[in-house]
């Protein structure tokens, strides 16, 4: 009898395993646990007001496991916080740019509930290694949070990223594992259009190294298996409208991503296993290397931060980089680009290229990267104790080939299938109004033409009569450029007021303005 028993519980156990193992033969049957599992505890943070804790309302933490190999797992972290107003209100994602720049900037610094900072001014913002507990910062609430008006998702990807880890299981010996079939499974097939710029052979098999990704396709296909992890954790979610945002980077990951969701929402039989995304948005974006990369010595000149001689010297190094593009010499185009921004970082003593406003005063993140570094804090948001949180070196430097890529071929498909906005703040000297002129105004669109000559609208607030910026729409495409922002528009010190009427009106109304 209890030999029956035994072979019983056994049974019993292998078939809950295999509910929730990433293993090769079964990566997408993976039933996660409630999103009670995932449930942060508001309450053990430090915030200097009690009474306003009810109005955040809860949210939700954790690590989703994307890939399992036999010898390493990769898996994204997020954080979700639901809408303020309502349940059913849309779902926006937002991806950080960088390349690897975790979305906690976002969260904590631009459109997120939070806002975190030393509790006091004696401690030292430089130093980004000491012994501080959770008591040595403060939250505050931010009253401009995209999460008043929608449900929003913080996702650190690509992994390697922030919290989200490729962690080796020290198991070389049986790496058999097959990337392609892998992301066969999860029935989308492979768009080479969108692969001929990346130089990804058809069977899939450079889109991923040790378990990092080396592509915006590689990318695209993770992305795509964390949307499916999550809806099954929240499944009320897949009843809303998606919308994805992101700024800088984000205009490689974006188009990437929303091109990949399209392929694999075409091949689903079943309407339900489609991925309902519906709009993107792009703040600040770098698309188009060859193009932007050529707009920035000029207009350091038109502010009077550089001479001519200087931009001579600068511009030689442009025309030097874009032959390395042509040559598809990436590595070797990325390092000359940056060698040029090192030469006008020198000419102009250390400008911020994102907000020429601040001089030569930079955003400081040491409180937000000392904060989450906390095991503390690591617990509350059910990561690994052991976990780091950063940028992974091995990941930066498998992923530096995908920088002087363009998906600005993308575009045009993405166009006729989303309601898109890109904006720009205009005190942007990297990714801002001009350098995004120089790819948009060369678009091989259809609807090329009639954007142009769309009339540029005064974009004024409903609420105190002031100028926010202007508008040019055609079609799916909406354009905006906002008065007093850098590159990090919803920021406090950017257009935080402005960058949430605009997303209310992006996503609520068929019409800008």
């Amino acid at each position: 009898m209890r030999s029956v028993l035994i072979a019983l519980i056994f049974v019993l156990v292998r078939h809950h395993v295999s509910k929730v193992s990433l293993g090769p033969d079964e990566p997408y049957e993976i039933i996660p646990s409630g999103s009670d599992s995932h449930l942060v505890d508001l309450s053990a943070f430090p915030f200097p007001w009690r009474e306003n804790l009810p109005h955040l309302g809860p949210s939700y933490a954790g690590l989703e496991s994307i890939r399992k190999a036999w010898d390493y797992e990769a898996s994204l972290f997020y954080w979700f916080f639901p809408c303020q107003a309502k349940n059913d209100a849309p779902l926006l994602v937002w991806l950080q740019g960088g390349p690897l720049a975790s979305s906690m900037i976002g969260l904590f610094y631009e459109l997120g509930p939070l806002r975190v900072n030393f509790r006091s001014k004696d401690i030292k913002l430089t130093h980004d290694r000491q012994n501080l507990t959770i008591k040595d910062f403060q939250l505050s609430y931010n009253p401009y949070s995209w999460s008043k008006l929608f449900n929003i998702v913080f996702v650190d990807q690509p992994v390697g990223t922030g919290y989200s880890f490729v962690k080796s299981t020290n198991n070389k010996s049986n790496s058999s594992f097959n990337e392609f079939d892998h992301a066969r499974k999860l029935g989308w097939p492979i768009d080479k259009g969108s692969l001929s710029s990346y130089s990804i052979t058809s069977d899939g098999s450079n889109d991923y190294k040790n378990g990092y990704v080396t592509n915006q396709h590689g990318v695209s296909k993770d992305f795509i298996i964390f949307l499916k992890k999550f809806y099954r954790r929240f499944p009320s979610m897949r009843d809303v409208g998606l919308t994805i945002s992101s700024e800088s980077y984000g205009g490689k990951y974006v188009p990437s991503i929303s091109n990949e969701i399209l392929s694999y929402n075409l091949a689903q039989k079943d309407p339900s296993e489609r991925i309902p995304l519906k709009s993107f948005t792009i703040g600040n974006q770098w698309t188009d290397p060859f193009s932007q990369m050529a707009t920035n010595p000029s207009q350091l000149l038109f502010f009077g931060l550089i001479s001519p001689q200087q931009l001579e010297i600068a511009n030689k190094m442009v025309k030097r980089s874009q032959e390395m593009i042509d040559q598809e010499r990436w590595l070797d185009a990325l390092d000359i680009r940056m060698n040029m921004f090192d030469l006008l970082s020198n000419f102009t003593g250390d400008i911020d290229w994102f907000d020429v406003r601040l001089k030569n005063k930079h955003l400081n993140q040491s409180p937000m990267n000392q904060f989450l570094r906390l095991k503390e804090v690591k617990k509350l948001l059910h990561v690994p104790t052991d976990q780091k949180f950063g940028k992974d070196q091995g990941m930066m430097d498998i992923f530096n080939g995908d920088i002087m890529k363009s998906t600005k071929h993308l575009f045009p498909r993405l166009f006729k299938n989303y309601k898109v906005l890109l904006y720009q703040g205009n005190m942007d000297l990297r990714d801002g109004v001009v350098s995004n002129d120089a790819w948009l105004s060369h678009l091989n669109w259809t609807g090329l033409d009639g954007f142009n000559k769309s009339p540029r609208k005064i974009w004024i607030s409903a609420n105190t009569g002031e100028i926010h910026g202007y508008v040019n729409q055609f079609e799916n495409l909406t354009r905006v450029v906002l008065l007093g922002c850098g590159h990090r528009v919803p920021a406090d010190d950017g257009c935080p007021e402005s960058s949430l009427e605009m997303i209310k009106l992006h996503i609520e109304q068929n019409s800008f303005i």
